[in-house]
């Protein structure tokens, strides 16, 4: 049988972990909003801008990375997936819009030791 200690105790940690999944939640629409808006900047040839957003996106997703360890659940959540889908997509084009080309066919899979014929 549970005391009211130990109900207390469980309501503490229910209301931490909702103030954790509540915080991830808000981070991690505003690293999407980051990463989208970085994207477009690298589409206007604004790359020094993206730089900066993209910088202001990997320290939010860093936040979401610290306040997740003693929940990891919250990692998986969709929200923080899409923010760092996103993420990954404006540093992918970011690399892309520097070296002002795409890999050439089977290119990037021979930088990996896999030839094609």
């Amino acid at each position: 049988m549970l005391t009211k200690k130990d109900l207390t105790a469980i309501q503490k940690d229910l209301s931490q972990f909702d103030r954790a999944r509540e915080r991830v939640l808000d981070l991690s629409r505003a690293a999407t909003r980051m990463a989208s808006s970085s994207i477009l900047e690298i589409h206007r040839g604004d790359l020094k801008t993206a730089n900066s957003t993209i910088e202001q996106a990997e320290k939010t997703l860093q936040e979401i990375e610290k306040l997740s360890v003693d929940a990891p659940e919250l990692r998986s959540s969709n929200g923080v997936i899409v923010a760092f889908q996103e993420y990954v997509e404006a540093i992918t084009l970011r690399k892309v819009a520097q070296k002002r080309r795409c890999w050439k066919g089977g290119e990037a899979l021979r930088r990996h030791g896999r030839n094609i014929r």
